[in-house]
């Protein structure tokens, strides 16, 4: 969605081929929530996350069966961390969380070999087994509030418009709930 019309007996939703006439719409538009709704932008911090896929020296230590989902909150916003199994990708899955920079929603983290160092040290002093090799690295964008709490709301102008935000990099988890939440405030 690249706009839209309030107000009128239909809402108009502007896409970049066409224009969509709807009785209501419910926008979960992430990072981009700040510029399609600028009224959220002060209560909203996009930031740019390092996802890591880790190989262990000993791969079955990494399995679901055997290795915790974690989460470690430090004493400063840099030593947030996490971690998973291996699950449906090669490697524990184990970044960094945060939340510490406004970054624009339309560009890229990027990889450095710096990155990838400081970061598979901090974590080989949390994990009892070896990190051998780095097997993927993928870009991801957190929308958060100051408290990570969801946002749930309507358009200060114009209640057929639902709003969900603020999912701190873990809204996924609990789609059936939030998609069921915003389909009753229509």
């Amino acid at each position: 969605i690249c706009g839209y019309e309030l107000g009128g007996l239909s809402l108009c939703l502007h896409t970049e081929d066409s224009t969509i006439k709807t009785e209501g719409a419910i926008f979960c538009v992430g990072p981009w929530t700040s510029k399609l709704f600028p009224f959220l932008e002060s209560k909203l911090t996009t930031t740019h996350q390092h996802v890591f896929y880790w190989n262990l020296n000993k791969p079955q230590l990494g399995t679901i069966d055997t290795f915790p989902v974690w989460v470690e909150i430090g004493t400063t916003h840099l030593d947030n961390w996490y971690g998973l199994p291996s699950f449906g990708a090669q490697g524990i899955k184990a970044a960094r969380h945060n939340l510490s920079t406004n970054d624009d929603p339309d560009e890229l983290p990027v990889f450095t070999e710096e990155l990838r160092k400081e970061s598979q040290s901090r974590l080989q002093r949390r994990l009892h087994p070896k990190i051998t090799s780095l097997s993927k690295w993928e870009p991801c964008k957190y929308t958060v509030t100051h408290n990570e709490d969801f946002i749930w709301t309507h358009h200060p102008e114009d209640s057929r418009i639902v709003i969900g935000t603020g999912f701190s990099g873990h809204g996924f988890k609990m789609a059936p709930l939030t998609g069921s939440a915003l389909t009753t405030m229509l």
